[in-house]
């Protein structure tokens, strides 16, 4: 012991724990009672030992004494941090009489020969310090190590399995052993060199080290590269080169193997290093005789440390600076151009070089005037000021124009006059020139305004005599507020009105055509005219008749009626079908006749036309009845003589009710039956194959046929006997009657009870006799069967009485009205009772109603003997089909949703047949969701719907089809001939008329419908302007068709001449029959683009160049001072001197530039210095992928846009590109002029999406940006200045200098907003400007006044901000990411929402249109997708076509802002999105955007993922990709968001969890999967802070739970109310105006971590951890208080009254109310969309009637409910309107049974009735559409373990009780003689009698079953498994949940688990350390041992509760088999 051990005698310890450590005595007593203690603290800190002999140390007399000093002294070094203290605790007798102690170490195995094990634990040793350990092993001599020694070493293990005997002893011989095993594996591996990068193409190295083969010198090294292997070596060799190694990384595979096959592979990788480089730096210019300029970049030298860099100019020595230097400096340049060799070289002389040359100019400058626009030709202005000149007043200052000198002026005068401006900018050129050359130059604009334009209406033409037009545009006035127009009509006065008024009415229009002069004028007298003309027309019409279709090829009706005729009775009247006239008719007559139809449709054009030219159209439609069709049955086949058909579908007769049907058979006479009649039989069918022939007729000889076969099989069955109850023993029946055997007479037949064979009889005895009958009804099985085999069975039951019984009927469940086949009286609520003798052999009752009826049977004699019985019959409705409604289209192929079945008893057996012109289109199963047909004309097309199952229930609908009609015209036409010449346009129908050519409404040209006329071509066709031309032709039930094109004469052409390429050349234009050239005087940056787009070449980036520069032209020169705005579509459109007109020669021609091949631009920035990089290749734009990119590259970019060099190299900073992406892996050195001049990969060969998309940002000086903002629009302004980007101070700042930074960004700026305070956060570095001073008008804000550059007084505390918006700018708020996002517009000074009434994609394109994003796959949402907005509403109603460029330029609600009729509920939103990519996802039915079903597109297809191995991992890429929060994904199962449709992509996807997207993850492969949509794979996305709602009846309601730190927590209800309930719903994205707040854990109790207490929200936060709390994890509450929510969302459903969850009256919650739903028209479609909005099954959902569940008080919501059944809302179906009903009260409200349906598959819905709490009661099973239930013989634990369990219930503990002890139920028994295993999933799953068949004791339902669910004292659950019978153990102990350590888990322990938990434990597994993920919260048991018999896991031995050594990771799993 060191100097610091702590010495303290007995006395004093004792005095110091009866002081201080009373409680560390008290707490140890218990354990200080045991002599055998082992006490392990960590070494260097306290030993408990004996003390050696020079130790000073602690010597105590009781063990109980020692150890309450170890604990306190313990406590003394943890509390105070002590480290390296040793002590020793002396007790002599502790250890006498026990024998030592070694502890071995576990058994190990290993590849390595050598094992380190740490020092083994003794005990019972008088002093460790003595003892040594030695190993023995029988391969080699002992190895002796002291224990003192931490770890221990034995090497030279062998391969195999070596057994380490272990000895303990210490120098008094005292001795404890101990073995252990090692076993050493082989292992074959190989170890990779480790290669230096060099620059050779070779590279030499030590030969790989192998390991673990046999002989290791015979193994052979195989070397690859890229798969292909490129040298073999020898292991033996010491050393191996490869060669041939190209520049950069290359990846070797080695793999080492011997001539037995043993195999084992490494890699290494060579990066063969290129030549040095290094970049020199531009080349510049500037004033001063000294530069600065950053260190150079170089590349591939070894060592950049190790480089100096020496420049080497001319005129003085070398100056050499270490690379290391951020900044080089060069001195002492002179004027002029200065070469500078630049040298970078190494130690190792590895060198580079390059050059630049700097350029000192004279500090000489000129500053240009601010020139003010005009109308005037000439301007006066200050002289420039200049600066920097030897002699200032002796300087000349020479204007220039277009680079031509006009004026020179000396600077000594102090106004400066320029003339001869042209109307337009001017940029003037000032250049200042001394004597001695010295010279400086700045621009101006000079802007002349032209005269004054007004823009008149269109010439127009109506019938009314007063017309309302827009106010007309108006140009080049001051101020057009001051404008007045004035309106002047030759027959009246003037009528001026302001041109504010937005729309002007002008009134009084005779009839004729006037013309109307308007006058422009303002206050200063500037003045604009123009005229238009308006042509009142005579209003004359016709109305067409009414004519009912008929099968007539003639129709008679009444003339049709004609006014506004002068004389009304001179009026023809002419009928036109296609176009044809094919009879006139005078109006006099009064009625008209018309003849000739065909089948069909035939529109009919009537047109009224007098002897002077007034005419009047209109058109009717006449359907002549096709000729009447019946459809046969199918050909059939059966085993009877007698068949039932149902009633044939008929068609095209004229009253169905009048048909009748015969069939004719050639064996016997006609059968005819009424078609009336639901169901024909045609009897007396012979063996063999019969022709039916049918006959449909009515009684106006209307009449079709059709036949069918029907085949009577031979088939061996055998009819069981009906025997009549008695009290007999014994039974005497005839002898079963046996069809289709061979030989009748010689078979045997079989008698069976209970599956026993207990009496053969044969068949040719006439009576058989049965005995040994019970009491109560037996069933017999009867088997006839001969010689060679032929089997037939039936089934008999012999009923022995004891008491007069009467047998009732099953079940009835039939689409009849009347029962027959029954005995006795019968009894019924709604009617007399029904007295029928018995000896009647049928009973019939008759008026059922539809619904469900009890009937009640007595049977009674006349000495008063009875016995009852009842029994149910339920009438079903009539099967229905509902057709969908189809919307028009022109598409030839339509899809739709399968038609809504009704009353079918199988949805699933029935197909649904298309017929289309009563002929066969198509057949679909109709569970297929969506059916799809095509082959469809233009037109209108009737389609039958047939739905029909294999019962032969049939049903039909009809519907119809518009295929709007479409011609497709040419695009334009350009002709220089004397024709025009194109291709015969095509019709979508099938034409039957000629082409009608028409322009300007008169027709010109009519071509006949010649199908071998290929091309079209037309004369008469002016050469002086483009032409509209109109062509009409129509088809064959009158459908007409419509298109434009123009047609265009060369004249006015353009061509590009002597260019590079065809996007550049000198202009050259046709007129006149030649081609000529332009001046470029007047050509400007607007006419290139007029140019290029003329061409049809890209001009958003066009240039235009003057001065013959692509040479000059010869001949003539066509134009001259050409002025375009830049929107002209030809260049002929701009105004020019005149043709021929001009005062150049041809060394001033004009040319351009065109974007094309290889041009660059810059999208989605906010201004023309940064942006998305895109490039123009083979006539598409393009992206450029980010892998690679950096400044560099960017530098390219920026240099061929003519820009600043960049500041940065962003990748996919703005936004994703759509379409091509042509560039990837792009590497510029920085010199190149063009980005494609680049190394990069082939054209459009990329492996990257569009998420990779590159960009740059190319500083411009005064260039401004806006940072951490929300969107685009708002941000803290920075500016850009000598390199740097600052900020900008807030002193003065106001909306003036707002409005000018967000016109320079081109931002809206009319209603934009200055924000002060670092409102946006603070910047940091520089601060640039200061009291901004900007009058608003300014184009940049470095032109406002403010402080010098750098000059501030201010902190970034008071960073400037701006918002930009504008009159009808749109934003979208409170979404992911600024691509999608509810939609608001301001307007008025306002921003307001837009309300969802008829809101679409057309609608949400035009939005991302507006907002410059993709739009062309953008989506629409609706009610508040992304939370509701607050304040003003300004647009309802909105109808887009989808081709506005702005959402105000659509149609609204009254077209005026803010009228409305909605709520913020119905807030507007949008996704904007373009081409969908490959491999994006998207979720699909969820709540909101963070959740759903996952859909993935592929091969330009979206389709499910299938939940085969669906986990969190998976989840969590799903959600990374989607860039929503992934921490905590869910993932679901089971299409819990709904079943998807169509293609299923993805099967057994698995994701590690790191990857960036989904297809990036191991799956099964594209469209390969085994299963159907039912198992379609979902997702909750959810991260840190997010929120979640558990435990509750639907997603709308539960326990909130919030996400922190990777573990889900609760929230402590303390202070909760509904404000923080309302941050929890908006959170959510629910509704929230009435949400509740409920406590004390209304859900039931978390588990875990609880997160937050103490919760104080204003309700106005959008996130809850935004809100006050007490800090994470600071509470002081347990989980029964926990936090709840209730959001309740308008038109919420809830159950009220009933037994449970799953039943109970409907309310619905609307306007702030709970209301009831009234049953007229309630039925189960109702009640399944009630069902399933609550989460609940809904497969075999029942309706309830007559307030069944009670009657409800107050609001009656809906009324008249009908729904189709898919509906996923209430109030989605049909009703009245909300609150609007009819002849109803709370006696009729609604209910409803929620329940699944009854397949093998999902089991049979049970239910727990009449107990005192939702864990027990009797037991009721659903079945065959009733509740019954269960008899309790043989009754067990198992059965009621397996009902529990159903139910979600506890169920280890589960009680059977039997004898009705919930009390007796009604109506059916269903199930007798269960025998459940224990571990089926449903009771209907175990052994049991069939339906209905019970013992006699059951029927009274005095047994009835009853169970109580529970678990046992200690109850345990399996989590994270991927099913029921897997997981994490966890058992729950006072109160909590908790985990099991890993320690000695074994197959023991897993079987009692499984036992306890009622699941199959004979093969179990026990997985270990978290091999189900780890837990949280308690770890509660360590070191488990069962023995395997125990049936509950506390039974076992362990360390006690809570005690454990392990953390999470070593968390113990079970699988149960």
């Amino acid at each position: 012991m060191s100097s610091d051990d702590i010495y303290m005698n007995e006395m004093e310890m004792e005095a110091y724990l009866r002081k201080d450590g009373e409680d560390y005595l008290r707490r140890d007593q218990e354990k200080a009672e045991q002599e055998e203690i082992v006490y392990d603290v960590p070494r260097n800190h306290i030993v408990v030992d004996a003390p050696a002999a020079n130790s000073k140390g602690i010597a105590c007399s009781s063990i109980k004494l020692c150890w309450s000093i170890v604990a306190v002294l313990v406590m003394i070094v943890i509390s105070n941090s002590m480290t390296g203290i040793g002590l020793s605790i002396w007790y002599p007798q502790a250890f006498a009489g026990k024998d030592p102690v070694v502890i071995c170490p576990s058994n190990s195995h290993g590849y390595a020969s050598t094992l380190t094990v740490r020092s083994p634990a003794v005990y019972h040793f008088p002093d460790i310090t003595d003892v040594a350990v030695s190993y023995t092993r029988h391969d080699q001599e002992t190895i002796t190590i002291p224990s003192s020694i931490s770890q221990h070493t034995i090497a030279n293990f062998t391969e195999g399995v070596t057994t380490v005997n272990l000895v303990a002893m210490d120098s008094t011989d005292n001795m404890a052993t101990c073995n252990f095993t090692y076993a050493r594996k082989l292992d074959s591996h190989v170890i990779c060199p480790s290669v230096t990068p060099s620059t050779s193409t070779s590279v030499t190295f030590d030969s790989p080290k192998i390991i673990g083969f046999p002989v290791e010198n015979s193994v052979s090294i195989f070397y690859a590269k890229n798969n292909n292997v490129f040298r073999t070596m020898l292991s033996s060799e010491s050393k191996h080169t490869l060669n041939n190694f190209d520049i950069g990384t290359t990846l070797v595979t080695v793999t080492a193997e011997d001539a037995s096959g043993n195999r084992a592979s490494c890699n290494f990788s060579y990066y063969r290093i290129p030549d040095p480089i290094i970049m020199c730096p531009s080349e510049s210019h500037g004033y001063a005789s000294t530069i600065t300029v950053r260190s150079p970049a170089v590349y591939n030298f070894p060592d950049t440390n190790d480089v100096t860099v020496s420049y080497l100019r001319h005129d003085q020595e070398t100056i050499t600076i270490p690379l290391s230097m951020s900044q080089h400096t060069i001195a002492n340049f002179t004027e002029g151009v200065t070469t500078v060799n630049l040298v970078a070289l190494d130690s190792a002389e590895n060198m580079a070089t390059c050059n630049f040359t700097y350029a000192r100019k004279l500090d000489s400058r000129v500053i240009c005037p601010s020139v003010t626009p005009s109308t005037s030709t000439s301007v006066i202005f200050d002289s420039p000021k200049i600066s920097g000149f030897p002699v200032e007043n002796s300087v000349s200052i020479l204007y220039a124009k277009n680079n031509k000198v006009f004026r020179t002026i000396s600077s000594s005068e102090t106004k400066h006059t320029l003339d001869t401006f042209d109307i337009g900018s001017t940029l003037v050129t000032v250049t200042a020139e001394d004597a001695s050359g010295n010279r400086a130059s700045c621009i101006f604009f000079y802007h002349r305004i032209p005269d004054p334009v007004i823009i008149c209406p269109l010439e127009s033409q109506g019938y009314t005599s007063t017309i309302t037009v827009k106010s007309p545009a108006v140009y080049n006035f001051p101020d057009t507020n001051d404008v007045t127009v004035s309106y002047i009509r030759h027959d009246q006065e003037t009528i001026t009105i302001p041109l504010s008024m937005r729309q002007h009415t002008i009134a009084n229009f005779t009839e004729r055509v006037t013309t109307v002069n308007l006058v422009a004028m303002d206050s200063a007298g500037n003045m604009a005219t123009c005229n238009f003309t308006y042509a009142r027309k005579l209003d004359s019409h016709v109305i067409c008749p009414s004519v009912t279709p008929s099968t007539s090829t003639s129709v008679t009706f009444d003339s049709p009626k004609i006014s506004g005729f002068p004389v009304e009775n001179s009026v023809s009247i002419l009928y036109t079908k296609t176009n044809n006239v094919f009879r006139t008719i005078s109006s006099s007559e009064s009625k008209h006749t018309l003849d000739t139809f065909d089948i069909g449709t035939t529109l009919v054009t009537v047109t009224a036309e007098d002897a002077s030219g007034n005419r009047a159209s209109c058109n009717f439609f006449y359907y002549r009845i096709p000729d009447p069709v019946v459809i046969c049955p199918t050909e059939l086949d059966g085993y009877t003589s007698t068949i039932t058909v149902r009633s044939p579908a008929v068609y095209n007769f004229p009253d169905t009710n009048d048909v009748a049907v015969s069939y004719l058979r050639h064996d016997q006479e006609t059968i005819t039956i009424p078609l009336s009649r639901r169901q024909h039989t045609i009897s007396y069918f012979t063996e063999g194959l019969t022709i039916v022939n049918l006959v449909a007729a009515d009684s106006a000889g209307n009449m079709a046929t059709c036949n069918f076969t029907y085949a009577w099989k031979l088939d061996a069955h055998v009819i069981c006997p009906s025997v009549t109850p008695s009290t007999s023993t014994s039974v005497t029946f005839d002898s079963p009657k046996i069809i289709g055997f061979p030989v009748e007479n010689s078979v045997s037949i079989l008698y069976a009870k209970n599956n026993t064979v207990f009496r053969t009889i044969s068949s040719s005895e006439s009576k058989h006799t049965l005995d040994a009958f019970d009491i109560g009804t037996t069933l017999v099985t009867v088997t006839a069967e001969d010689a060679s085999g032929n089997r037939a069975s039936c089934n008999l039951f012999y009923y022995r009485i004891s008491d007069p019984v009467v047998i009732c009927s099953s079940e009835s469940d039939v689409h009849a009205s009347n029962l027959t086949d029954v005995a006795g009286s019968y009894i019924r609520s709604d009617q007399e009772t029904i007295t029928i003798p018995l000896s009647m052999s049928q009973h019939t009752i008759a008026n059922f109603t539809e619904g469900l009826t009890i009937v009640n049977l007595v049977a009674m004699d006349s000495t008063g003997n009875m016995a009852t019985c009842n029994f149910t019959y339920t009438r079903k409705p009539v099967p229905t089909v509902v057709c969908p409604s189809v919307p028009s289209t022109n598409n030839d192929t339509i899809r739709f949703e399968s038609p809504m079945l009704k009353n079918f008893p199988h949805n699933e057996l029935v197909h649904i047949t298309y017929l289309k012109d009563d002929n066969f289109i198509m057949s679909f199963a109709a569970t297929t969701q969506y059916h799809e047909l095509e082959g469809f004309d233009g037109g209108t097309t009737l389609v039958t719907a047939v739905a029909s199952d294999i019962s032969g229930i049939v049903a039909s609908c009809d519907f119809k089809y518009y295929r709007i009609p479409e011609v497709h015209c040419p695009k334009s036409v350009n002709y220089s001939s004397t024709a025009v010449s194109f291709p015969r346009p095509v019709a979508n129908f099938k034409e039957k008329s000629p082409y009608y050519y028409s322009r300007n409404g008169t027709l010109f040209q009519v071509i006949a419908p010649t199908p071998t006329i290929h091309q079209h071509q037309l004369g008469d066709i002016p050469r002086d302007r483009t032409t509209n031309i109109t062509l009409s032709v129509a088809g064959e039930f009158g459908y007409a068709a419509f298109c434009t094109f123009e047609v265009s004469y060369l004249e006015g052409s353009l061509r590009l001449v002597n260019g590079l390429d065809r996007y550049q050349g000198r202009v050259e234009i046709y007129h006149d029959g030649v081609w000529g050239t332009v001046t470029d005087d007047g050509w400007s940056s607007f006419t290139a683009p007029v140019v290029c787009r003329q061409l049809g070449l890209p001009y958003e980036t066009a240039e235009s160049k003057c001065c013959a520069y692509f040479g000059q032209g010869s001949g003539q020169i066509w134009m001259d001072n050409v002025a375009c705005l830049g929107q002209e579509g030809r260049l002929d459109n701009c105004s020019h001197r005149g043709w021929g007109i001009h005062y150049d020669s041809h060394s001033e021609d004009a040319g351009v530039i065109c974007s094309g091949e290889g041009s660059v631009r810059l999208v989605n920035g906010q201004n023309k210095y940064e942006g998305r990089v895109e490039i123009y290749h083979d006539r598409a734009w393009g992206t450029v992928c980010d892998h690679g990119w950096d400044t560099q590259d960017a530098a390219v970019v920026c240099r061929q846009l003519g820009l600043p060099v960049p500041h940065e190299a962003v990748p996919n900073y703005f936004g994703e590109g759509s379409g091509r992406i042509w560039l990837d892996e792009v590497s510029c050195l920085g010199p190149e002029n063009r980005l494609e001049g680049c190394n990069h990969s082939e054209w459009g060969i990329v492996d990257c999406d569009h998420t990779e998309d590159a960009g740059v940002i190319c500083n411009g000086e005064g260039s401004v940006r806006l940072v951490d903002g929300s969107n685009q629009y708002q941000g803290r302004v920075e500016v850009y200045h000598d390199g740097v980007w600052g900020t900008v101070c807030d002193d003065g700042w106001g909306t003036e200098d707002a409005a000018v930074v967000c016109r320079q960004l081109g931002l809206p700026y009319e209603a934009a907003e200055s924000k002060s305070n670092a409102y946006f956060g603070q910047g940091s570095g520089q601060i640039w400007l200061a009291d901004v001073r900007c009058l608003g008008q300014e184009s940049r804000l470095d032109n406002c006044s403010h402080y010098e550059w750098g000059r501030h007084i201010c902190s970034h505390g008071e960073d400037a901000g701006v918002a930009c918006s504008g009159e009808g700018t749109l934003r979208l708020v409170n979404g992911l990411d600024r691509y999608q996002g509810r939609v608001e517009v301001y307007y008025n000074g306002v921003w307001g929402t837009v309300c969802d009434d008829y809101w679409d994609t057309q609608d949400a394109a035009v939005v991302c249109r507006q907002l410059g994003l993709p739009y062309e796959a953008a989506q629409s949402k609706s009610r508040a997708y992304f939370g509701q907005g607050s304040g003003q509403i300004w647009l309802d109603d909105v109808n887009c076509l989808g081709h506005e460029n702005r959402l105000d330029n659509c149609s609204h609600y009254a077209n005026e802002w803010g009228r409305h009729d909605c709520s913020h509920a119905e807030d507007a939103g949008v996704a904007c999105s373009g081409e969908v990519i490959a491999g994006t996802v998207r979720l699909a039915n969820g709540l909101d955007r963070y959740q759903g079903r996952v859909e993935i597109f592929h091969d330009g297809v979206w389709g499910t993922v299938n939940d085969d191995a669906w986990d969190s991992q998976d989840a969590a890429v799903v959600c990374h990709q989607l860039g929503l929060p992934h921490e905590a994904a869910e993932s679901k199962s089971n299409a819990y968001f709904g079943q998807g449709s169509g293609q299923i992509w993805l099967d057994d996807v698995n994701c590690l969890g790191q990857e960036s997207r989904m297809d990036n993850c191991s799956h099964s492969g594209w469209g390969i999967h085994s299963d159907s949509h039912s198992e379609d794979a979902g997702v909750i996305c959810s991260g840190e802070g997010s929120l979640r709602l558990m435990d509750g009846q639907n997603r709308y309601q539960g326990r909130v739970e919030v996400y922190h730190d990777g573990v889900w927590g609760t929230v402590c209800d303390n202070g909760w109310d509904t404000n923080d309930a309302t941050v929890v719903c908006r959170e959510l994205g629910l509704l929230y105006e009435a949400v509740e707040s409920k406590s004390n854990s209304y859900f039931g109790q978390g588990s875990g971590q609880i997160w937050l207490d103490e919760i104080s929200c204003s309700g106005q936060e959008n996130r809850l951890v935004s809100c006050n709390h007490s800090g994470w994890g600071i509470e002081d509450c347990g989980h029964n208080h926990i936090a709840w929510v209730i959001c309740n969302l308008e038109g919420t459903v809830r159950l009220v009254n009933g037994l449970d969850q799953y039943q109970g009256r409907v309310e619905i919650y609307y306007n702030g109310i709970w209301g009831t739903v009234c049953d007229d028209e309630w039925d189960v479609y109702d009640a399944a969309v009630v069902c399933r909005q609550l989460g609940l099954p809904h497969e075999a959902a029942e309706s309830k009637y007559r307030a069944y569940f009670g009657q409800g008080s107050g609001q009656i919501w809906l009324d008249n409910v009908d729904c189709f059944g898919h509906e996923n809302l209430l109030d989605s179906c049909d009703h009245r309107g909300m609150g609007i009903v009819y002849n109803c009260d709370h006696g009729k409200d609604a209910g409803v049974i929620c329940s699944n349906d009854t397949s093998e598959e999902t089991g049979s819905p049970v239910r727990l009735v009449e107990g005192s709490s939702p864990y027990e009661g009797r037991v009721e099973i659903y079945h065959n559409n009733i509740w019954g239930s269960v008899c309790d013989t043989d009754w067990t634990t198992a059965d009621a373990i397996v009902v529990c369990r159903q139910l979600g219930l506890p169920f280890s503990a589960a009680e059977a009780l039997g004898s009705s002890q919930f009390g007796q139920g009604s109506g059916q028994v269903l199930l007798d003689q269960i025998s459940c295993t224990g571990w089926e999933s449903h009771l209907s799953s175990c052994i049991h009698e069939d339906w209905g068949i019970i013992s006699t004791q059951c029927s009274d339902h005095s047994q009835d079953v009853g169970v109580v669910c529970k678990d046992g004292a200690n109850y345990v659950r399996l989590v994270n498994g991927s099913n029921g019978s897997e997981g994490r153990v966890e058992i729950l102990h006072n109160g909590e949940w908790g985990s099991i350590c890993s320690n000695n888990w074994h197959v023991n322990e897993s079987q009692v688990i499984c036992r306890q938990l009622g699941l199959p434990y004979e093969a179990t597994e026990a997985p270990v350390n978290a091999a189900f993920g780890e837990g949280i919260g308690a770890i509660w048991m360590d070191n488990v041992k069962c023995d395997g018999s125990e049936d509950n896991l506390s039974e076992c031995d362990h360390n006690g509760w809570g005690n454990h050594t392990c953390g999470h990771d070593r968390d113990a799993g079970v699988i149960c088999k």
